[in-house]
């Protein structure tokens, strides 16, 4: 800097004005004067557009003087996450050749503003960042397969989501949805989470309708950059039985186990407004168990019957009470007869038995437990009336 003037500067700022990065992303160091850094500060423009401010407010540029002996002052910017930075659409940046040059080989960068302390333009031009917040929407599209060969059991997805826009990209969300059938209870798994992704989970929405959401926050993804790594998941039933059916799952829709560009995986910012997907279109569920007739499919016996077992659910599992040294076999059912799993097998001793059952996945209001002792049905029982 130097004062061409004939009055002398008391206090200025200098402004360096940026364009393709998020001002939230974006960070200033201050190399010299180092105890000037205080005054540093960034400020957005627009959503991918800002500028840099460094204010000395006590120093003074007496006329043909330069502050610092010539050589400040000097700052650092850049993105953060080691997103790289795009210089050459920066209002403040001149290419080198396109200014005059001074004896100490600097260039006169007319993109560079100086304002006194009454915030008056006395140095460089007035820039034009030609950047409207709602002119520059942030752009982005995922890419998604499905890497289970047995699509009966389970879909686990992966992810990878593209930056397509001009400015970095932090703060939003990935969202799947599935569906499932009415009397199944769909578990969630993260088999891969990138560094980059905050976390994940499975949120229900009623209906039978549910979806996944993941995470990113404060680490940019650069304009045309692909996640570096991929997010996988998977989603299934209890025990990964065979009764599971991604058909009808509004983002499963066009996957396979290669990648695919998708839109039926949206894409959110962090106020909730949506920057890519599909909504989802939604079927009705399918009904694994009839709630209208479960009774005349499978006999709630009860426990008061002269041949039945009484038998407690608890969060842990089952406490039966029991004659003699019975061969018992334990069966989770649907209403249709549809078996689940089988819980346990084996000799049980008189009295009161606990067995461990892990309850994960089950839908209580839909199963019926079938007991047999000594290979006869003695008594099924709706677990939601355990």
């Amino acid at each position: 800097m130097k004062n061409i003037s004939s009055e002398t500067i008391n206090g200025f700022k200098v402004r360096y004005y940026f364009r393709g990065e998020s001002p939230e992303s974006v960070h200033a160091d201050a190399y010299f004067p180092g105890e000037d850094s205080l005054g540093l500060v960034v400020s957005a423009e627009g959503y991918n557009t800002g500028y840099v401010e460094w204010a000395f407010d006590t120093t003074r540029i007496l006329p043909g003087g330069r502050p610092y002996f010539g050589d400040g002052p000097l700052m650092g910017i850049y993105n953060d996450g080691n997103v790289p930075w795009y210089a050459e659409d920066d209002p403040s940046y001149v290419l080198p050749g396109m200014a005059a040059t001074d004896v100490d080989g600097f260039i006169d960068d007319f993109g560079i503003v100086v304002l006194d302390s009454e915030n008056n333009l006395i140095g460089g031009h007035c820039v034009e960042m030609e950047d409207p917040i709602e002119a520059t929407p942030p752009s982005v599209r995922v890419f998604a397969a499905d890497l289970r060969d047995d699509q009966t059991r389970a879909s686990e997805i992966a992810l990878k989501l593209e930056n397509l826009g001009g400015a970095s990209l932090r703060k939003y969300d990935v969202r799947y949805y599935f569906l499932v059938e009415e009397g199944l209870q769909p578990i969630f798994d993260i088999n891969y989470q990138p560094l980059f992704v905050d976390g994940a989970e499975m949120v229900a929405l009623g209906n039978s309708r549910y979806q996944v959401n993941v995470h990113v926050g404060d680490v940019s993804l650069a304009p045309h950059n692909v996640w570096a790594d991929e997010f996988k998941f998977a989603i299934h039933v209890g025990n990964w039985d065979p009764l599971w059916n991604a058909s009808d799952d509004p983002s499963h829709e066009g996957l396979t186990k290669s990648y695919v560009v998708t839109s039926k995986i949206c894409v959110y910012d962090s106020t909730g407004n949506k920057i890519y997907g599909d909504d989802p279109v939604w079927e009705e569920p399918k009904i694994v168990a009839p709630r209208d007739n479960q009774d005349s499919l499978v006999a709630d016996y009860g426990y008061d019957s002269g041949i039945s077992i009484p038998v407690i659910r608890t969060p842990e599992g089952l406490i039966l009470s029991l004659d003699g040294y019975p061969y018992v076999l334990l069966d989770l059912v649907y209403a249709n007869g549809t078996p689940i799993r089988r819980i346990y097998s084996g000799t049980v001793m008189p009295g009161e038995q606990f067995i461990a059952v892990d309850w994960t996945g089950i839908d209580l209001s839909h199963t019926y437990l079938v007991l047999r002792k000594n290979s006869q049905i003695v008594s099924t029982k709706l677990l939601s009336n355990l």
